[in-house]
């Protein structure tokens, strides 16, 4: 079950990284979102049905890795007035804020929501 739940909150990364313009298009965003809350409602309807099923945090991660990325996008878009683009195979110096915006979505998208995930909730 954990490797499930793994997957389940890596899900907005695994996107980041295969298919970045979902997280981008606002329809898909949305349908992202909704389905990322019902994970979150089916967390606490597991924790008070009291079924101990461990690591059961993780359905939150997809919730809150959503609200950084749209945090950090918006940001972006307010300073540089375009998406950023994926900078991984190239040696282009002009990308290098694209690729700053990439490396800052992985370490706090990741942390930041496994902290509020375990902690916080």
């Amino acid at each position: 079950m954990t490797i499930v739940l793994t997957i389940i909150a890596l899900s907005v990364h695994l996107i980041f990284l295969f298919k970045r313009e979902i997280l981008f298009n606002k329809k898909a965003f949305k349908v992202l979102l909704i389905i990322s809350l019902v994970l979150v409602g089916l967390f606490y309807g597991i924790r008070r049905s009291g079924t101990s099923i461990r690591n059961v945090e993780m359905l939150t991660v997809p919730c809150f890795a959503l609200l950084t990325f749209l945090l950090m996008s918006s940001a972006y878009r307010k300073v540089f007035n375009k998406d950023a683009e994926d900078s991984f195979h190239t040696m282009d110096l002009r990308l290098m804020k694209d690729g700053i915006f990439n490396f800052l979505f992985w370490v706090t998208g990741l942390l930041f929501p496994m902290y509020l995930a375990y902690r916080a909730i």
